[in-house]
Order: C-alpha cells, then structure tokens, then sequence
C-alpha cells in the first residue's frame, strides 16, 4: 500500500491525524479547538466544505467538516497514490508527461475557484501522481487560510511553492483578487515543473526561511542552464522560466492564460518526442555534448540520451557516405551508349 501524503504537524496550529484506507483511500483530518482559528477563517472552511464535497481526479475531496463552538475540522479523503517526493526516487518524467500532468493540476485549481475555494500555494513534494499521471493536490485549500501577517511554512519545498508576494504578506491569499490568486498559483506550477523535471528547487537554501529571503534577493537560474538537455523544448523553458519570475505581473494572469501557454508546450513537446520522421534530430542536443548538468551523470535518461545521438551520427556518416558514392559514381560513369550508325565504304571495282 501507498504511504499516505504526510501531514504538517502544528503547521496551522491544528492536530493531525491520517486514517482510515482500503478502496476509498486515507482520510487526514485537520481539527483546531476553539479559538485557535481566527473568526474570518470560519466562512472559508464552510465553502470548503460545502465546494470540495464532489470528487475531482486532480484533488483530493473533503470528505466530512463541522465548524461548532469547541473545534473546526476537515477530513479529506486522499488517494492512494504515490507524492511526488516519492517518484523523485526514480526517473524524471518526460517534459510531455510532465506537461500533462501539470494541465490536470490547474484543471483542478479552476474546479476550486469556480467553488469560491482559493488555492494559492502547495508543497511540490507533496503533490500526489494519480494512476492516469495527472498531479493531484491533497488538501486544496488548506494553505490559504488566515493564519496571520506570513503564511507557516515548514519545508524547503514547501517554501519553494510559495510565490514571493505571498511568502511575505504582501499577498492574503485568503482574500485576494482573482488575478492575484491566479499569480501564485502559476508560480506554484512553476517551481513544480522546475523540481519534476531537473532534480532541484529553483533556488538554493537549507531553511524555509532563507528559501523566502533567496526570493527576494536573487532570481532562479534558468531551467535551460539547469537542464541543458531540454535544449529543443524552447516553449517549456519559456514557460517555466516566466511562471518564476519575481514580478507577479510577468507571470500568467490568469488560469486561461496557462492553460493556453501549457497547451502550446505540451503540444510542442509531443511532437518532438513522438513524431516519426527518416531524419535524424540534432546531434548538438547538450546530453550528446556531455555539458554540465546538475543532474547525476550516470542515470538512465543520460545513457538513453547518449545512445540515442550516437545512433543518429551513424545515420548521419552513412548518409554522407551514400552521397559521396553516388557523386563519385557520377563522375566516372562509362559511356555506355550505342555507338553511331557509320556508313559502310563501297569497294570500287578495278
């Protein structure tokens, strides 16, 4: 069985508790006793639950909720699936897979603002990959209660998934436009696909804390310069690039508006990984060229990289071979036409 997602003790100030199983999948039950919550916090829990009672495949539903005099809770009933933390273990997904994945994901963040529910913010690492490769948010909504001036953020990751803005207050993502909330949550996406893909956080820090201070004070490396294999994913590099930026309005506006940008990088990625073509790709992809990678160099994404180049320079070598055999072959034909008629000679007589 599946570990279930970990829950993040005291990071709201509730009490945790994961039960629960079997085909239904895990219930975590968030509960805060009276006055632990502050009271704008109550109409927000009411439409979670109220909103997030259906069942979506790229989030979890909450499951059951009561807001009474002496607690407030919420159980959620999680899927039994892998985090993404766990599929970190192995082999990255491919730039199409993971482009699919994240356009279920903000499929599932417009199902929450259409229910009145905002989402803001999420942990990469805890983000849940489904049976159909779709991530799935655990506890939607969770991160964007009222909890203070500074959301609590217990983790790097965590951290990571946290637009600026919000990481410093300047931001409620409990009461916040639209188009703010789209913001942060394409930063969200952002640093998601930036994890998934290259092995590493957009910035370097050992604490949440100096995650946050990082964000203000420098910007992310490009995942290009991180991932020099994603070379020809031009669309993808763009959109990950500009869904980190610091200012939130050079990031996607709006939910449509990554939806749109996501499409045009899935369908790029498609055709450059499924497309069936005689000729070669590029052999100056940077996997071929062994150029620094912070990815370790002996995986498998590696060796099927460079196996798949060294193929296509044989190809390339026979192909110039055929070409200059046929040049040579031009060349120095024979001629092999008939000679012309000629005339007989007539023997005069003596």
């Amino acid at each position: 069985m599946v570990t279930p997602v970990r829950p993040a003790p005291n990071a709201l100030g509730a009490d945790v508790s994961v039960g629960g199983g079997g085909s239904g999948g895990s219930h975590q039950t968030w509960t805060w006793p009276a006055g632990q919550l502050a009271d704008d916090a109550f109409p927000i829990v009411l439409q979670m639950i109220e909103g997030l009672g259906t069942a979506h495949a790229a989030r979890s539903r909450v499951a059951q909720g009561s807001v009474t005099a002496d607690h407030v809770s919420l159980s959620y009933q999680l899927n039994e699936a892998p985090t993404l933390a766990e599929r970190a273990k192995g082999e990255p997904p491919t730039p199409l897979a993971a482009l699919s994945a994240a356009q279920a994901l903000v499929s599932a963040l417009v199902d929450c603002a259409e229910q009145g529910v905002s989402v803001g913010r999420w942990d990469p690492a805890l983000l849940q990959e489904v049976d159909a490769g779709a991530w799935s948010l655990p506890t939607p909504g969770l991160h964007a209660l009222p909890v203070g001036k500074r959301p609590l953020i217990v983790s790097v990751t965590e951290a990571s998934g946290c637009a600026p803005e919000a990481a410093t207050g300047a931001v409620e993502l409990s009461n916040c436009t639209p188009k703010q909330r789209a913001q942060a949550e394409a930063y969200a996406v952002g640093a998601t696909l930036y994890w998934v893909l290259s092995g590493v956080l957009p910035l370097d820090a050992e604490s949440p804390e100096s995650y946050c201070r990082a964000q203000l004070e420098s910007a992310p490396e490009s995942l290009l310069a991180v991932c020099p294999h994603l070379e020809r994913y031009a669309t993808l590099v763009r959109l990950v690039d500009r869904c980190l930026a610091r200012s939130p309005d050079e990031r996607p506006g709006s939910h449509a508006e990554l939806e749109q940008e996501l499409s045009v990088a899935a369908r790029e990625a498609d055709r450059l990984e499924n497309s069936v073509s005689f000729f070669p790709l590029r052999v100056s992809d940077s996997e071929g060229m062994d150029l620094p990678s912070r990815r370790p160099p002996n995986t498998e994404t590696r060796k099927l990289a460079a196996r798949h180049n060294q193929r296509q320079i044989w190809v390339l070598v026979a192909l110039i071979g055929l070409l200059l055999f046929l040049l040579y072959y031009q060349t120095h034909e024979t001629d092999s036409s008939f000679p012309t008629a000629v005339r007989a000679t007539e023997i005069e007589a003596p």
